[in-house]
């Protein structure tokens, strides 16, 4: 864990992170610059890339993640077992993904995103997260369920016994079983300051999320090569 502080309210900063070991044929390379983090201000999020590992569930425009391989697909992509990840919906007649927000296929989606009449476009299919129906996900950008502030994007086998009749759960891959259902719904999390994420891949360090507002914040190691930057507050 690294912890700094000092920031001031507007200032422009970056960052590199090294793993360092007792054994110095051990530690990694430093890594490149993230891009600025402005105190006081939201950083502008970097979305994983086609090839890329998902970030968080999701991917850039004209990707979709595909869950069971962590990774981002291009939309275009076979579907896998009539479904697409989040980013995209399954055309079964063809065995296609199309992205979220595209025109309806004579008055019908895919799995995944539901045709609304109203603007004849595909929108995401919101589902159950362990704290929040599926019909209280709210939106982000018009068509995709924006689930920042609700648990979390949710995988295979996140299931909510308080949300019958209030939408689906999240589908699991065919041949995939889901976990046994817990007796009760996890209570919803006390909210924390928004964290930005540094990913260590080809010695290049990468904002994966937003900043929050702070005069200090700190870095901690949350994976084998991911970094998380944090607000410190007074």
């Amino acid at each position: 864990t690294c912890i700094a502080s000092g920031f001031q309210s507007g200032g422009e900063y970056k960052f590199t992170v090294q793993t360092l070991c007792v054994n110095s044929a051990s530690q990694s390379p430093v890594s490149d610059q993230s891009i600025s983090w402005i105190a006081g201000a939201t950083a502008a999020a970097i979305l994983a890339q086609i090839g890329d590992p998902c970030n968080g569930g999701e991917c850039a425009t004209g990707a979709w993640c595909s869950a069971s391989e962590d990774r981002c697909r291009a939309v275009g992509d076979v579907c896998i077992g009539g479904l697409c990840g989040a980013g995209a919906w399954c055309l079964s007649a063809s065995g296609t993904c199309y992205a979220i927000g595209s025109g309806c296929n004579w008055g019908e989606c895919g799995g995944g995103a539901t045709c609304n009449s109203a603007d004849l476009k595909c929108y995401e299919t919101c589902y159950h997260t362990a704290t929040t129906c599926a019909d209280a996900i709210p939106r982000k950008n018009t068509y995709h369920c924006d689930y920042s502030s609700h648990g979390g994007r949710p995988s295979c086998g996140v299931r909510n016994s308080a949300c019958a009749g209030r939408g689906e759960e999240h589908p699991c891959p065919p041949g995939q079983a889901a976990p046994p259902s817990m007796p009760a719904p996890f209570p919803a999390p006390t909210a924390a300051p928004t964290t930005a994420s540094f990913f260590l891949k080809s010695e290049t360090l990468v904002t994966r999320a937003s900043v929050a507002e702070g005069h200090g914040a700190a870095i901690r190691k949350i994976g084998a090569v991911q970094w998380e930057m944090f607000a410190l507050v007074a």
